[in-house]
C-alpha cells in the first residue's frame, strides 16, 4: 500500500494554501498564526482526548509542512498543554531545522489551552459536540461560573499575540492549540479587535 504524501492528503489543503501566502508576505512584516495541531484519530470521549497523541501520519505530516516553511523566517514557536499540540510544534521544529535553520521553542503557554473553566463541560462537550458547543459559547449559553466568556478569552489570546510580536525578536510566530481555540468564533472576535487595534496603522 502506498504511503500517503504532503500532496495527498485533502485535511492539508489549508496547510498547502497557508505556506503559499506566507510566501507572498514581506518578510519585513512579522506573521503569528494560530495552528491546530495535526492529525489524530476520531474520538467523543473527552478523558481520552485529553491525553491524546497526533497520529503516525500527523508528526510525518507536521514534519513536512516544517520543511516546507519558507527559510528566510526567523520562527518562534509557542504550544498548549495538550500532547497533540506540544508533538505537532516539535515536529514542524524538526522538520524547518532539517533545512539548516534553527526555531526558537518557547514552551507552553497557558492560555493556549483554552478558556478558563471553573466547572466542567465535558458533559455538554459531549451532548453539543464541539462545534454546537462553540456556537452555544459564542452566544453566550453557558455561565460565567462555568466558562470564561467568549469575548474575554480573545483577548486574553489577541494579548499573548501581540506581547509575543512586540518581546520576541523572531518575526514569525507559530501557536499551537487545540479544538476548542481554533474555532470560527474566536477567529471572528480576534480579527475585529485586529480591525479596532490596527486602523490607522500600516
Amino acid at each position: 500500500m502506498k504511503s500517503r504524501g504532503w500532496k495527498d492528503e485533502l485535511w492539508l489543503d489549508e496547510a498547502r494554501s497557508l505556506l503559499k501566502n506566507i510566501g507572498d508576505i514581506d518578510t519585513e512584516h512579522p506573521i503569528a498564526l494560530i495552528l491546530r495541531h495535526s492529525h489524530r484519530l476520531h474520538s467523543d470521549n473527552q478523558e481520552r482526548l485529553l491525553h491524546m497523541q497526533i497520529t503516525l501520519l500527523g508528526k510525518r505530516m507536521a514534519i513536512e509542512f516544517g520543511k516546507r516553511l519558507p527559510k528566510t523566517r526567523e520562527l518562534g514557536l509557542f504550544y498548549s498543554e495538550h500532547p497533540r499540540c506540544e508533538e505537532t510544534a516539535l515536529r514542524i521544529k524538526e522538520g524547518y531545522e532539517q533545512r539548516g535553520v534553527q526555531a526558537i521553542d518557547h514552551g507552553c503557554v497557558r492560555d493556549l489551552l483554552g478558556p478558563s473553566v471553573k466547572t466542567s463541560i465535558g458533559a455538554e462537550l459531549i451532548e453539543f459536540g464541539i462545534d454546537g458547543f462553540i456556537n452555544r459559547w459564542a452566544n453566550g449559553m453557558f455561565p460565567i461560573e462555568q466558562i470564561e466568556p467568549i469575548e474575554e478569552y480573545s483577548i486574553r489570546i489577541w494579548n499573548h499575540i501581540t506581547e509575543t510580536a512586540r518581546k520576541s525578536k523572531e518575526n514569525s510566530y507559530l501557536n499551537f492549540e487545540a479544538d476548542l481555540v481554533n474555532s470560527g468564533e474566536i477567529s471572528k472576535f480576534i480579527c475585529e479587535l485586529c480591525y479596532r487595534n490596527c486602523r490607522g496603522h500600516t
